[in-house]
C-alpha cells in the first residue's frame, strides 16, 4: 500500500505552496496575491492549518511509515504513476479543484466585455444565454424578465434582476435549465443527468469557450500543480488493477471519467461531499489500523472506518491526537 501526500504536512511546505496552490489559497488564506506569504501569527491561515490539520497529518504520516505503508509527501503526477506501478492500494491525499467559479479564476483584466463578445457568434442555448446576461443593459433584462425566461425555457429564479457579475454568470450557467441537445440516441430516449455530473460539463464547455479568459476548472491539485483527467488518467499505470483512494477530494467526476476510460479496471473511493482533511486523514488512519490488526480488506476496512466516522461529530474542533480519538493504540 502506498499513501501519498499532496497537501502540506509541514509548516514550511503549506508556505511554500499558499500562494499558488487553489486550495490552500482559496480556504485557508486571506487575499493573497501572487508571490505573496501569509502573516505567521496566531490569528493567520497558516497558524490553523498548522494547529488544526497538521497534527492529525502528521498522526496518520507517523503510524503509516511505522506500518510499513509506503509514504510519499509532496506527491506529484509521477508519484501517483510511480505508487500505482508497485502497489494494488494507493491512498491519495489531495484536492480537487471542481466546477465552481471561484474571482481568481477570471484572468486579470478580463471585464465583462470580455467574455461577452467571446460567445456572441455561439449560437448554442449556452452560449445565447451567456452572451445576453453578460452584454444586456440591467434595465432591459428585468424588463424582459418573463419573455426571456419563457423563451429559453428557464426557472424563474435563474433570471434575476440584479446585476451579476462575471463569476456569479459563469456560475448560474453551471445549474441553470436550458434546452440542450435531446432525443432518443441509441435507443436511449431520456438521459437523467446528476447535477454534479452538469455542472462539470458546463464547467469544461465555458473552458472552452471561455479558454484564457477562465482558469480552466476540473483539475486535481498536486505538488506541481492542476491537472485534468485525462493527464491523471493517463498517469495511472496501464495494468493498476487495484484500488485508488481519493481520500480527501470531492472527486466523483474524477471517480467516474478514471473507471469509464479504463472500463472499471480498478476500484475507486471517492467522497460526494467535501470532508475536512483532518477527518479524512482519520478514516485513513482507521482503515490502516482495520487491515493491520483485523486483516480486513482494504474495502471492507475502509467502509467500516467510514460508517464509524459518520457517528462521531465531525464539524467539531479536531482531537489532539487521533490515536486517542479512536482508542487505537500502537502495539508494541
Amino acid at each position: 500500500m502506498a499513501l501519498l501526500f499532496a497537501i502540506p504536512v509541514t509548516r514550511e511546505e503549506f508556505l511554500s505552496r499558499a500562494a499558488d496552490s487553489d486550495w490552500l489559497s482559496r480556504d485557508h488564506s486571506e487575499s493573497l496575491g501572487p508571490g505573496t506569504l501569509p502573516v505567521d501569527n496566531e490569528e493567520t491561515p497558516v497558524t490553523r492549518y498548522c494547529s488544526q490539520v497538521l497534527p492529525v497529518l502528521n498522526d496518520l504520516l507517523e503510524y503509516a511509515s511505522e506500518v510499513k505503508v509506503e509514504v510519499i509527501c509532496r506527491a506529484t503526477l509521477e508519484s501517483l504513476r510511480s505508487a500505482t506501478e508497485k502497489f494494488d492500494v494507493v491512498t491519495l491525499l489531495a484536492h480537487w479543484k471542481g466546477a465552481e467559479v471561484i474571482s481568481k479564476d477570471i484572468v486579470t483584466g478580463a471585464d465583462k466585455r470580455d467574455f461577452a463578445m467571446r460567445v456572441k457568434d455561439d449560437m448554442t442555448p449556452l452560449g445565447q444565454w451567456l452572451f445576453r446576461r453578460l452584454s444586456e443593459p440591467e434595465s432591459a433584462r428585468v424588463g424582459k424578465k418573463a419573455g426571456l425566461a419563457q423563451w429559453l425555457g428557464l426557472r424563474s429564479k435563474s433570471v434575476s434582476p440584479q446585476d451579476r457579475s462575471v463569476k456569479d454568470v459563469l456560475n448560474d450557467a453551471l445549474s441553470v435549465d436550458m434546452p440542450e441537445a435531446s432525443g432518443a440516441e441509441d435507443g436511449i430516449d431520456l438521459t437523467i443527468e446528476h447535477e454534479t455530473t452538469r455542472a462539470a460539463r458546463r464547467r469544461d464547455e465555458l473552458d472552452r469557450l471561455f479558454d484564457r479568459l477562465l482558469n480552466h476548472g476540473n483539475r486535481l491539485e498536486l505538488f506541481d500543480g492542476l491537472h485534468s483527467r485525462d493527464e491523471v488518467e493517463a498517469a495511472i499505470a496501464p495494468r493498476f488493477t487495484g484500488v485508488l483512494d481519493l481520500a480527501t477530494c470531492r472527486a466523483m467526476v474524477l471517480a467516474d471519467f478514471l473507471s469509464a476510460r479504463r472500463r472499471h479496471s480498478f476500484r475507486t473511493v471517492h467522497l460526494t461531499h467535501r470532508l475536512r482533511p483532518r477527518w479524512a486523514a482519520a478514516s485513513v488512519f482507521a482503515t490502516i489500523h482495520l487491515v493491520r490488526e483485523k486483516g480486513l480488506g482494504y474495502l471492507e476496512a475502509r467502509l467500516i472506518a467510514s460508517k464509524w466516522l459518520k457517528q462521531q461529530a465531525i464539524d467539531s474542533d479536531p482531537p489532539q491526537s487521533v490515536l486517542d480519538r479512536f482508542r487505537f493504540r500502537r502495539t508494541t
